[in-house]
């Protein structure tokens, strides 16, 4: 088999890892540390005043929201520091980091952005349509900034 075949495969297994992963809803101490966080964190990423609600924002992450034809976030990646990675970054201190990621953007319109579209920045070490890009038509606009709310939790 050549490299390139092989490649194939191996991403192939990564991906139906992820949907095999999808129907499984995490306990809290699985998830990361959320307790101590306000519910609702104000999140400029639709430009509106809208509100993102940080609880119903993890639901949506660990899959106990289901969204459908859409893996949850846990599916992927891991919320919880000295956790090795799984198909995609740690997500541990995401709220700090954030900001720094792209120059023009603050840390909610990162995240946001992230979301909706995924490949518009690609962290190092990952490599572009690797993950799920229907999340800005499964998700409803509240229902993004309930996940960026959630994240911005994750200091």
């Amino acid at each position: 088999m050549t490299i390139l075949l092989r490649g194939r495969y191996a991403l192939l297994g990564l991906a139906l890892l992820g949907l095999v992963a999808c129907g499984s809803a995490a306990k809290d101490s699985e998830v990361g540390v959320f307790a101590g966080v306000p519910t609702t964190v104000p999140v400029a990423s639709t430009g509106g005043s809208s509100t993102g609600d940080a609880a119903a924002g993890k639901a949506i992450f660990d899959g106990t929201t289901a969204i459908a034809g859409s893996p949850p976030c846990l599916s992927c990646h891991v919320v919880e520091a000295g956790k090795p990675q799984t198909v995609g970054p740690n997500l541990a201190g995401i709220a700090d980091r954030a900001a720094t990621r792209v120059a023009s953007q603050d840390a909610s319109q990162y995240l946001h952005s992230s979301i909706v579209d995924p490949n518009s920045f690609v962290v190092d070490g990952f490599a572009q349509g690797l993950m799920f890009a229907g999340y800005g038509d499964a998700l409803t606009p509240q229902q993004v900034d309930d996940v960026v709310a959630y994240l911005l939790s994750l200091k």
